[in-house]
């Protein structure tokens, strides 16, 4: 059934297991595509049967778009790909939002928030650093405070942390100044 609810982010830190539920929102263009992107993150504690905290998006949250790192879940909560493209489809404008989201692992508890450049779907974590990006751009953050670090326009390539590097192909820069 193309649009049943489902699973679409699950993980594991600290005890807790962290995901995602939504449905594949399947959309028709030349061929079917799948935006995969649900509203609600969920956290259960090791042990128990009863949600330990629920997190409502203001528009969507794709699987892609979730990271734990330093007791934190960062996600970008942003106008959903599936709600751009039939909005493009109508003929309609759409006003696109992004936001980055940091909530405590522990108690679900809004640790701060920042509008971000539109495009910005994926995040990674790792050593009180979050960098968002797409195939064009990274932009760092702060993990505690979520204030911008650097940001960077990149060669087609989604950025992978290896140790103090942010590797994107063609380049690598480093994790705390960007430098290439």
């Amino acid at each position: 059934v193309p649009n049943e609810v489902t699973w679409e982010f699950v993980a594991v830190s600290d005890g807790i297991l962290v995901g995602t539920i939504g449905v594949p929102n399947v959309v028709m263009t030349w061929w079917p595509e799948a935006y995969p992107e649900g509203t609600t993150v969920f956290a259960y504690r090791q042990e128990e049967t009863e949600i330990a905290w629920r997190f409502e998006a203001s528009h969507s949250v794709a699987p892609s778009g979730i990271a734990i790192s330093d007791g934190r879940v960062y996600i970008v909560d942003r106008t959903g790909k599936a709600q751009i493209e039939r909005s493009k489809r109508k003929g309609k404008p759409l006003d696109v939002e992004n936001r980055l989201v940091a909530l405590d692992l522990a108690s679900g508890e809004l640790l701060w928030q920042h509008g971000i450049p539109k495009g910005l779907s994926h995040v990674w974590a790792t050593d009180n650093k979050v960098l968002t990006g797409d195939l064009r751009h990274i932009h760092t953050y702060n993990g505690a405070t979520g204030d911008a670090i650097w940001n960077r326009k990149t060669h087609a390539a989604f950025p992978v942390i290896i140790g103090d590097q942010v590797v994107a192909f063609p380049m690598a820069y480093a994790l705390q100044t960007g430098e290439p």
